[in-house]
Parts: C-alpha cells; sequence; structure tokens
C-alpha cells in the first residue's frame, strides 16, 4: 500500500504479484492494439498511392504460357480482396507499372521483383520488373503461388514467417485457402 509522504512495506511474495500483473497487463495491451500488418515491413519502397488504380502489367517475351496462366490467376485472386489497388493486365501499354518478363536464370530462384527508389519511399518511374525463372519449369499452379508472392512484393510487401500467406518464405504448395490471406491484405492497407 502507497500513502503521500510514506511507502508501505512490501513482502516479496507481493512483489512478485504486482511484477506478474504488470507484465501480463503489458501482454494484454500489447496483444490489443497491436495489428498484423505492422509485423509487415517494406521491402523497400512501394507505388505512390494515387497510382495503384490500377496497377498496370504487362507481359514482354515471355516463353512459358503457364507463367501468363499464373500471373492472370494471381491478378483474379489479389482483385478479389479488400486490398487497395487492383491488378489490370495492359496488353499495349508501352510504360506499364509491371514490366513481367521470364528467362532461364542460373540463380536459386523462382520469380523475382527488381525496382529502384525515389528519395520519398516510391518506385523510381512507378515501375517494377518481375522476371520468372523457367530453369524450374513450374506448371500454371505453380506459377500462380509464385506470382501471387511477386504481386505482394510489387504492393511493396517482404517476406513474413508463418502459416499459409502469400508473402510466407518458404514458399508453401500446399496452402489452403490458395489466396492472399487476411495478413497480407493488412500489410498493404499498412503501406497504402
Amino acid at each position: 500500500m502507497l500513502h503521500i509522504g510514506s511507502i508501505a512495506r512490501s513482502t516479496p511474495a507481493r512483489m512478485l504479484a504486482t511484477a506478474v500483473g504488470m507484465g501480463l497487463l503489458t501482454y494484454v495491451t500489447l496483444l490489443a492494439t497491436a495489428t498484423t500488418a505492422v509485423a509487415y515491413t517494406l521491402l523497400g519502397c512501394a507505388f505512390d498511392s494515387s497510382s495503384i488504380n490500377p496497377i498496370e502489367y504487362r507481359f514482354y517475351s515471355i516463353s512459358d504460357t503457364d507463367v501468363e496462366t499464373g500471373v492472370g490467376t494471381a491478378e483474379v485472386l489479389w482483385d478479389a480482396t479488400s486490398a487497395p489497388g487492383f491488378f489490370y493486365e495492359c496488353t499495349t501499354c508501352s510504360d506499364p507499372d509491371i514490366n513481367i518478363t521470364d528467362d532461364y536464370y542460373a540463380g536459386d530462384f523462382y520469380a523475382q521483383v527488381s525496382y529502384s527508389c525515389d528519395g520519398d519511399d516510391t518506385y523510381t518511374g512507378n515501375e517494377v520488373d518481375m522476371q520468372f525463372n523457367t530453369k524450374y519449369n513450374l506448371n500454371a499452379d505453380q506459377n500462380e503461388v509464385i506470382a501471387m508472392h511477386e504481386m505482394g512484393h510489387a504492393y511493396g510487401l517482404d517476406h513474413i514467417q508463418g502459416s499459409c500467406h502469400a508473402m510466407t518464405v518458404p514458399i508453401r504448395w500446399t496452402c489452403s485457402p490458395d489466396r492472399p490471406s487476411s495478413d497480407d491484405v493488412n500489410g498493404v492497407d499498412y503501406i497504402y
């Protein structure tokens, strides 16, 4: 018991109970105020938020039709979420937001997104390149999983450890549901 001008003596048991109570209160407060989205860190930069309606992509020199099919399905899955913005295949755009190519690369990656950033954490020219590696000869369903993951990077999301999320690494081939999770969408909401 604390009184103004005097300090009551505490027993070790009271001090332990107080410490445990304060720790539990802090833990519950953190759980109540933290959102899953803060687990996501910005990959480096993102699109200018005023230009994500739509995020236009275009295929260049695609040799594997399974890549196109996978990207098209991943587009539908992302667009069906409440994430801000939407993806749109633009077959005639001279300067799309995402340039998609495929080729045989010696590196150990299924696909990658490359970009450079302006000083304000937006993509230079509001543009990213997405390259699919044909080295692994993935089918359309596998390319869908990879495209969904890479589209998350295009949004600006980094990797996350965990169960079945589009941004989970290593890639989970058998996740259900096979669409961006609420955590993925929360991450996009957090950025935009």
